[in-house]
C-alpha cells in the first residue's frame, strides 16, 4: 500500500463537455512530515495543506458530530477544538476554576474538549469557566487550557488561557522507563511485534491502544507489566490498511508510535 490513486475529469460549462479522464497517484511519502496528503484539482499536483505534524497540538475548527436535539442526536456542524492524534487530553469540572488535578482520565479521542465548553444563548455565547482541559504531548508535558470567550460565527474568535502544569502534576516522561519499539513497520501482513525493555514495574492495568486517524478506538490488549524484555506479536489481520496511532499506556504515562498496515 504506497498510496492513492485516483481519476477525475472537468466539466467545461462553455461547451457543455468534460474533459478526458486524468489518472493521478499520490504516494503515501508525499508529505512525510505530515498527517495526510493533499492533491489540488486547481493546480494539478500533490500539495502541503496542513502544519508539520511536529509543530502544532490543537486545531480550532468547524466539525460534525452527534449533536443532542428533541430527545435523540443528529449530525450537526459545530465550532470547537480538536487535538492532534499524538496528544492525549483530560476533561475537568473544577468549581470556582480552582486547579485539582486527583482523578485526571486522559483520553485519545481527538474531539475530547470538542465543543461543549459554551452554551448559545440566543444572542451570544456563555463560558463555562468551571471546565478546564489537561493537553498533554507526546513527551510528557501538560498545559491547563480553560476557555474565556468565543465571539460567535461572525468572526469565530476564541480566547483561552493556558498553563504549564507538569511540574504541579508531577508527570515524568515514560520514556525514560522504557525503551520501546515496533517491528515490522511498514506490516506487509498485518501483523507486528511489540518490543519493549521496562526498567521496573509497569502499571496493573498497563495496555495496548490503537486508534485510527479520526481517532476511534480500534484495538485494545493487555501487556505484561513486570520489570524485563518483551517480544509480543499482535495480529491485526482485522484492520483495514492505513495508517494508525499506537499507543502504550501505563497508569498516566504514554508513548506513542504510528503504525502503517499494508
Amino acid at each position: 500500500f504506497g498510496g492513492y490513486t485516483f481519476t477525475y475529469a472537468t466539466w467545461n460549462a462553455g461547451t457543455s463537455t468534460w474533459s478526458a479522464d486524468q489518472t493521478k497517484v499520490v504516494a503515501n511519502s508525499t508529505n512525510p512530515n505530515n498527517i495526510f496528503n493533499y492533491f489540488s484539482l486547481e493546480t494539478d499536483a500533490a500539495v502541503t495543506a496542513e502544519p508539520a505534524s511536529a509543530d502544532w497540538d490543537l486545531i480550532f475548527t468547524k466539525f460534525t458530530t452527534d449533536y443532542p436535539m428533541g430527545g435523540t442526536t443528529t449530525k450537526y456542524q459545530v465550532t470547537g477544538a480538536l487535538h492532534h492524534p499524538d496528544v492525549k487530553v483530560a476533561k475537568n469540572v473544577e468549581p470556582g476554576g480552582v486547579m485539582n488535578t486527583a482523578n485526571l482520565t486522559f483520553a485519545s479521542a481527538i474531539n475530547t474538549i470538542g465543543y461543549d465548553w459554551k452554551t448559545f444563548t440566543g444572542s451570544t455565547y456563555t463560558i463555562d469557566g468551571s471546565k478546564a482541559y489537561y493537553v498533554k504531548q507526546a513527551n510528557g508535558t501538560v498545559y491547563r487550557v480553560v476557555f474565556t470567550s468565543f465571539v460567535g460565527s461572525s468572526t469565530g474568535v476564541i480566547t483561552f488561557n493556558y498553563q504549564d502544569v507538569t511540574n504541579a502534576l508531577g508527570t515524568v516522561s515514560f520514556e525514560d522507563k522504557i525503551a520501546f519499539g515496533i517491528y515490522p513497520n511498514p506490516s506487509l501482513d498485518k501483523k507486528i511485534n511489540l518490543i519493549y525493555d521496562s526498567k521496573e514495574n509497569m502499571d496493573a492495568n498497563s495496555k495496548v491502544s490503537i486508534y485510527s486517524m479520526t481517532g476511534a478506538k480500534v484495538f485494545e490488549t493487555a501487556i505484561e507489566t513486570a520489570q524485563g524484555f518483551y517480544n509480543r506479536e499482535l495480529d491485526l489481520s482485522a484492520l483495514g490498511t492505513g495508517i494508525y496511532i499506537l499507543n502504550l499506556e501505563s497508569g498516566s504515562s504514554t508513548i506513542t508510535k504510528k503504525v502503517i498496515l499494508k
